[in-house]
């Protein structure tokens, strides 16, 4: 909450894994099977989806689906209730997936199975797309509006301290109709929703203060960045992602595979960090390191992550976009992790610079995260180059999933170590 002066104060499923998976093991290459390989890649599918169809969801069905037509090639072993079971997955998928080659995926599989009659289609349609949100564009202030907006400040700021919250924000959305232009007023409607848990009138007032920070509104891009450390916005900072998409806020780990030789290179990387607005966790691995550093990320993440790319010069740097909850271990949720490996041969080089050498460095990179959260439709194409456009692994996996005898038995090794990135 801002106080008094006008500036405030600083104040976690197997079966997306499978998919994940399989999306790494097609762009490195796959080879024919010999063998039906459904006992080791479909126990999650046997343990979940197919063990109780009618509680699993169908996108859990639909995955299933996807792992049988991929390595289910011997049917010998399917009979009785887990046939039944089966069954009635594949004419769940077919009769609610929306996707018609979903559908007739599920077909196939039935008729494979000896099944042919088939349920009616039941799906929905998909719904439609909400129209985009206008740019929120309030005129300029006047110094009568912004003393307007002071008055109902105090008595907002009054109930605030009192928390009476549901008084606050009634003063602070007279702000916002006294002065639309006046940043202090959504950001304090911001942290009240905040406070009250509503989520989407959180994101409303945000998202005005990002609008008005891309027309070129100084105080609402620093208020923006204060919500980052502000804590009236603590209950969002791990769930929300609609909150780390519009400020920027960004909770990382860094992880040193290499023990001393990657010490020099992490602890510039992580006060690098620090000082570009993000919460930096850091712990040593005991796995055997990778050859190389990897940038693992959330999807809504890739701002983020796209400027941590920035901050690592390694030529062979990797960066993989993975489900939000294979970011999680005991330590709670990250919406980046950089694994620091590297094949080091001698004295180990320096990737990342020094941030007392690198300031000039640093305020470009801040200034680029500034200006892509202001105008994030204006950097997809940028940020998709440097980390691949997010539906292109999905696409990978469904091509694989499509094409029975497909195998990922080269990149196992590979698949363990993505898995068990902590």
């Amino acid at each position: 909450m801002i106080p008094i002066r006008p500036i405030g104060r600083v104040g976690r499923n197997a079966l997306t894994g499978l998919g994940v998976a399989l999306g790494i093991a097609l762009a490195a290459g796959g080879t024919a099977l010999a063998a039906d390989q459904w006992k080791d890649k479909g126990k999650e599918c046997d343990a979940g989806a197919f063990k109780s169809p009618t509680t699993a969801s169908l996108d859990e069905l639909i995955h299933c689906s996807k792992a049988w037509t991929a390595y289910r090639t011997d049917l010998k072993p399917v009979k009785g209730e887990y046939k039944d079971r089966v069954v009635l997955a594949m004419k769940l998928v077919y009769a609610k997936a929306p996707d018609e080659a979903d559908a007739g995926r599920a077909q196939r599989i039935l008729s494979q199975l000896g099944v042919t009659d088939l349920p009616a289609r039941t799906a929905e349609p998909p719904k439609p797309k909400a129209p985009p949100r206008p740019t929120f564009n309030p005129p300029e202030p006047s110094k009568k509006d912004i003393a307007a907006a002071e008055k109902h400040f105090k008595n907002g700021f009054k109930a605030y301290k009192a928390k009476d919250f549901d008084k606050a924000v009634d003063f602070y959305l007279k702000m916002v109709d006294a002065a639309p232009g006046y940043a202090k007023g959504h950001f304090n409607a911001a942290c009240i929703y905040a406070l009250k848990k509503d989520e989407p009138n959180m994101a409303k007032y945000l998202l005005n203060l990002r609008d008005m920070s891309a027309a070129g509104n100084k105080d609402a891009a620093e208020m923006l960045k204060l919500t980052r450390t502000d804590g009236d916005f603590a209950e969002f900072k791990d769930e929300s992602t609609e909150y780390k998409r519009i400020t920027g806020y960004a909770k990382v780990l860094v992880i040193n595979d290499i023990g001393e030789n990657g010490e020099e290179n992490v602890d510039y990387l992580v006060d690098s960090m620090k000082e570009l607005g993000y919460v930096t966790q850091t712990k040593d691995s005991d796995k055997k390191p990778l050859k190389k550093p990897h940038i693992f990320f959330a999807g809504h993440a890739r701002t983020q992550a796209y400027i941590t790319k920035k901050l690592i010069s390694h030529p062979g740097l990797v960066t993989k976009q993975l489900p939000k909850d294979k970011l999680c271990n005991d330590d709670g949720c990250f919406d980046v992790v950089v694994q620091w490996s590297d094949d080091v041969k001698g004295e180990p080089k320096r990737y990342v610079a020094d941030p007392d050498e690198a300031e000039e460095k640093l305020d470009k990179l801040e200034a680029e995260q500034d200006e892509i959260l202001a105008k994030p439709d204006e950097a997809i194409d940028e940020i998709d180059e440097a980390l691949g456009k997010p539906e292109e692994v999905q696409d990978r996996i469904d091509d694989n999933l499509e094409r029975p005898g497909k195998a990922i038995d080269k990149v196992d090794k590979t698949i363990d170590k993505i898995k068990d990135v902590f």
